[in-house]
């Protein structure tokens, strides 16, 4: 986009009939000359056929003239500015029009606009503080504000990491913008979050999700936002409405509602979601999910259906002849905790798909019963995780937990709160519930882009 318009210039040139033109009726100084008209319109040809470097050097030869007028040196130096721009000489340009306003033959209008082009020639260049200044001083000098001029000082002090002073110039461009694109939504959801301003952060996530109902990202970030903030709750109920609403979700996203039902008390809602799911075949079916299924019918109160799925889930193993295992329920049906240990490794962090139960018996092992995913650190760039190890009470609560290892350190401490928040079913021993020593476990951290692809480690 060419900054300075030849068609102002050769309708002055055509205006010259006269020996002398006025190009503003209120300023009777703003005249060309013959000769600088006759030069002039060399230049404006030698522009408009693209040869810009001669077009420089025909410049420079008539600005060595003596007898140019103020607003003649401004208008060439303008032209001069233009070739250097279009030969990608930025710096250049800043200076060619810097010259044009000194020379002092331009309207007040006129000036003003060569002090944007050169804001943005400055932004250009990356130089955003010098191009922001710019910016603000025209603001001060009472000029008007367009949109465009709000955007760019917006974006000016975005690039320069100063939110706290972008954010009033970004909350006018996003009042004033009608329509509201994608980009309005986005940037007030990045500026409030690096801000910490989470209040603001939800309301906007929340008319993204009005806006756009059928894009998950929307509410995985609501969800993401409730959950860095400890409203875990909060997270869970974003994630069943979206799913109730009939809107498309992947395995692994159901699975992770399932877990949360659980967790929240709702065992025969996890189930159904669960049983369901597997009908459809949106979810795997696979021995694991069924021995999960199972336990989620068990817990709650519907031991007929547990009965069933399990015995379905045994006679999916290689591990245990369903006749082995119907002997079991046979002698005695109301213990159906489910898990064999031959079948899942001990103390490997069970994803929400996959964690380990057992067969209630004389003596067992702890294990996993609610584990709470990590809050993801705010200043997170990549995925990552932990590995821990603690121990666990006879109540089935960790206690003692160290980090032995982080691929980041700001893992570490989200890491450890989350397996505080973890339950387990204690070590029995003859009967009795023991306490159960150098457990080890991993926490996974999943960072994801915009577009929902995860960042690796």
């Amino acid at each position: 986009m060419r900054i300075i318009n030849y068609i102002v210039i050769l309708l002055a040139l055509n205006a010259l009939n006269q020996q002398t033109l006025s190009y503003a009726q209120t300023n009777e100084t703003r005249h060309l000359s013959s000769e600088a008209t006759s030069r002039i319109d060399t230049a404006v040809q030698l522009l408009n056929s693209d040869n810009f470097q001669a077009a420089l050097s025909h410049l420079d030869k008539t600005l060595q003239s003596t007898n140019l007028n103020a607003y003649e040196k401004s208008l060439l130096f303008q032209m001069k500015g233009q070739s250097h721009y279009e030969l990608d000489q930025a710096q250049e340009a800043i200076q060619a029009f810097e010259d044009a306003i000194s020379a002092g033959g331009l309207s007040n209008d006129k000036v003003q606009q060569l002090r944007l082009n050169i804001a943005r020639l400055w932004l250009s260049l990356g130089n955003y503080q010098r191009g922001a200044e710019i910016l603000e001083k025209l603001g001060r000098d009472g000029n008007e504000f367009k949109a465009k001029h709000i955007e760019l000082l917006m974006q000016a002090y975005v690039q320069l990491g100063s939110y706290e002073i972008a954010i009033p110039w970004a909350e006018r461009w996003f009042q004033d913008a009608s329509p509201k694109a994608r980009k309005h939504y986005d940037l007030m959801n990045f500026l409030y979050k690096n801000l910490g301003q989470t209040e603001k952060q939800i309301e906007i996530i929340k008319a993204m999700m009005e806006r756009w109902p059928d894009d998950k990202v929307h509410s995985d970030r609501l969800a993401s936002v409730y959950a860095s903030n400890g409203q875990e709750r909060e997270a869970f109920e974003v994630a069943r409405k979206y799913y109730l609403t009939g809107n498309p979700y992947r395995e692994n996203d159901i699975l992770k509602l399932v877990k949360y039902h659980s967790h929240y008390d709702m065992s025969y809602e996890a189930a159904r979601i669960l049983d369901e799911e597997i009908e459809t075949g949106r979810v795997s079916n696979t021995l694991r999910n069924k021995v999960w299924l199972s336990m989620l019918y068990e817990d709650a109160g519907h031991t007929k259906f547990a009965e069933l799925v399990f015995s379905e889930a045994v006679e999916m193993s290689d591990l245990i002849t369903a006749k082995d295992m119907r002997e079991r329920l046979a002698v005695s049906p109301q213990h159906i905790y489910f898990g064999i240990r031959s079948i899942y490794p001990d103390f490997i962090s069970p994803k929400i798909n996959s964690a380990p139960f057992i067969i209630k018996i004389s003596d067992r092992d702890a294990q996993p019963l609610v584990r709470i995913p990590p809050v993801m650190p705010k200043n997170a760039e990549k995925s990552g995780h932990c590995k821990l190890r603690f121990n666990v009470d006879r109540f089935g609560q960790p206690e003692n937990i160290v980090a032995q290892f982080c691929t980041e350190k700001l893992f570490e401490r989200t890491a450890i709160e989350s397996v505080e928040k973890w339950k387990y079913r204690p070590k029995i021993v003859d009967g009795r519930q023991m306490a159960r020593s150098g457990v080890e476990s991993h926490v996974k951290f999943l960072v994801k882009d915009d577009n929902g692809n995860i960042i690796p480690e």
